[in-house]
């Protein structure tokens, strides 16, 4: 899976807490590689304006309610209408 994360803050929550592939089902090893600048492709299609309006995350987890998100520690997924983040 490709994640992308804005700030240092949001990838600790997207790679340590309950919205990170390693605490989703079926999931046995997990491995980090931080990059630094993205050459985005002509031929990879990827949504990066999300709309915006789910309650909850796709990995389920309920933004809203998440410490880490109330304590302004990670910008909340692009996916959900709690998101704060530019995209």
């Amino acid at each position: 899976a490709l994640i992308f994360a804005e700030d240092y803050h949001s990838l600790e929550s997207v790679s340590l807490e309950k919205c990170s592939l390693r605490s989703q089902e079926g999931v046995r090893r997990f491995e980090l590689y931080p990059i630094q600048e993205i050459k985005y492709d002509g031929f990879l299609d990827i949504n990066v304006v999300p709309e915006k309006t789910l309650e909850y995350a796709p990995c389920g987890v309920h933004c809203g309610t998440c410490k880490r998100y109330e304590h302004e520690r990670c910008l909340g997924c692009p996916a959900t209408k709690y998101y704060k983040g530019k995209l």
